[in-house]
């Protein structure tokens, strides 16, 4: 099927699910906008409801119109306007390269299918508050990605007490895991770190090995581990830029990224350094070029809740980032999956959440705003793979 066939498609398809039920509210007044690799028939045929579907009409007419001229396509997730539009280019404090289908359709993979099952896993968690590690934020983010991405082999930098990894278990109960950390017990005293005892290698404490020096060529020859089905995290607090060599090397596309602090901001030097990707995509130069282009896709996934719920907080937000504030700059942050502030169905969600992780809805004490306003982009890479001619000679 020729490109001006499938956009006439997207448009009767459109149409149909449009108007057949205009029931709802009416749609505000901004824009929606399809990249031309991203408009297809049976996306909008899965629309959910005929807003959706609405929405995506109105993206493939103004990709029509434009010849295909890339824009920033609204998610499916957001059902209200939102201060933060990402970028396909760099130079911006907000981008995105692509369209990564598990953060764009969250509403509905994680919300509707995955939260009962999310839920009563981190309601087992094994430290309940996680002190310097992920919270729901980020566990959710990961839970959806490894169910979405179904990884054989996952490579974690920086185990900390073990909370990623516990997630990672529940969420592939049949991947092999390779927990990497030199340390051999958990900072912020956390006690004992749960360890995996289903499937996994740690390189840990006297075990250590860095990411760069274990022995990948070897698992890879040996069919224990393949690349194409290796999800790789990144929580180490490291410059990420120095992963490359050994991601490209070796094949490693899919990378989900913890830590992906805004301009200045950061707990270690590694942070501040200026090349995690919030920071690398928000300049224009020679550096930020290359990663731009070596990166297939890049997205954000959305917090849960926006910042303005903590607003009863009197206290200023972290000089060090890493957590939602009522004072954020919106034009920095994608949309968040839930509106608890102006849709009575999100927030009856949101009170279900709260409810299941055992905290004030209101926010007004530390344990709570520390659990849910725990945000730090936390984002899924996909590299563009290595010509296999180059993998040939980098190997020798």
């Amino acid at each position: 099927m020729d490109q001006t066939t499938k956009r006439l498609a997207i448009v009767v398809i459109g149409f149909v699910l449009c108007f057949r039920s205009r029931a709802g509210p009416e749609l505000p007044d901004y824009e929606y906008g399809f990249s031309e690799s991203e408009v297809q028939v049976g996306h909008v045929k899965a629309s959910p409801s005929a807003d959706v579907a609405c929405q995506r009409l109105r993206g493939a007419l103004r990709t029509s119109a434009d010849n295909g001229k890339q824009e920033y396509k609204t998610p499916t997730y957001q059902k209200y306007p939102w201060d933060g539009i990402p970028k396909e280019e760099v130079g911006h404090p907000l981008v995105q390269k692509g369209f990564v289908d598990f953060i764009d359709d969250s509403r509905h993979l994680f919300l509707e299918n995955l939260l009962d099952e999310f839920l009563e896993v981190y309601a087992g968690r094994p430290d309940w508050t996680n002190l310097c590690g992920m919270r729901i934020n980020h566990s959710y983010s990961l839970f959806l990605a490894i169910r979405h991405l179904q990884p054989t082999s996952i490579i974690e930098n920086g185990v900390n007490a073990g909370h990623s990894t516990y997630i990672m278990r529940a969420a592939a109960p049949r991947a092999k895991i390779y927990p990497i950390d030199p340390l051999e017990e958990p900072i912020c005293n956390q006690g004992k770190r749960w360890v995996d005892e289903k499937n996994s290698e740690y390189f840990t404490g006297t075990n250590f090995k860095d990411f760069a020096d274990v022995d990948w060529e070897e698992k890879i020859r040996s069919g224990e581990v393949d690349p194409e089905k290796t999800l790789v995290l990144l929580d180490d607090h490291l410059d990420p830029s120095r992963r490359y060599p050994t991601l490209l090397k070796y094949g490693f596309r899919h990378i989900l990224l913890e830590d992906n602090y805004k301009e200045g901001k950061g707990a270690t030097a590694g942070d501040k350094a200026g090349f995690l990707p919030k920071q690398l995509f928000a300049r224009d130069d020679k550096d930020s070029q290359f990663f731009w282009q070596v990166t297939k896709r890049y997205a954000e996934f959305p917090p849960l809740v926006p910042g303005t719920l903590a607003k009863g907080r009197t206290e200023p937000s972290k000089p060090a980032g890493g957590f939602l504030h009522p004072t954020d700059d919106l034009t920095t942050l994608v949309a968040p999956l839930l509106r608890p502030d102006l849709d009575p169905a999100d927030d009856k969600i949101y009170q279900k959440i709260c409810k299941s992780v055992g905290i004030d809805p209101a926010l007004k004490d530390n344990e709570a705003y520390m659990q849910v306003m725990n945000y730090n982009q936390f984002s899924y890479i996909e590299l563009v793979p290595l010509a296999p001619r180059l993998m040939q000679y980098w190997k020798k």
